[in-house]
């Protein structure tokens, strides 16, 4: 008999170790399944966030657009008044008010340095300079 319960025995702790064995592999592939999902996630929210990042890219770079052309059309209604004020007090030669002067200087430089103008007033700014203050 006690050959029979060893055998019995033996084979119960083979199945033992091998129940044991399976739990563990067991936890382990859901360890690793749970893993696999949070990195998933991470990809998914990596992608997401890059994908957001595309969308502000062509979104800012559309404003840049729209910011060019305002600056575009500022500097075209800039330099139309410029020229405009300037021509008329060279034409009447007359002393030209301090705060005139001040005015159309300043508007010259927002012009020129912040509006990138061409210089093509450059010239008329110079005569205009010339002229007496009062």
């Amino acid at each position: 008999m006690s050959s029979v319960a060893a055998i019995l025995a033996g084979g119960m702790g083979a199945t033992l170790v091998s129940v044991i064995g399976s739990i563990i592999l067991q936890r382990m592939s859901n360890k690793a399944s749970k893993m696999a999902h949070a990195q998933s996630a991470k990809e998914v929210t990596l992608r997401e966030i890059r994908e957001e990042m595309t969308g502000l890219r062509s979104s800012d770079e559309a404003i840049q657009a729209e910011i060019e052309v305002l600056k575009a059309s500022n500097r075209y209604l800039f330099h139309e008044q410029i020229a405009r004020i300037a021509r008329e007090h060279i034409a009447r030669g007359a002393p030209v008010e301090y705060g005139e002067r001040k005015n159309l200087l300043d508007m010259h430089a927002h012009y020129h340095d912040e509006l990138r103008g061409n210089g093509s007033l450059d010239d008329l700014m110079a005569q205009f300079k010339k002229l007496p203050a009062k």
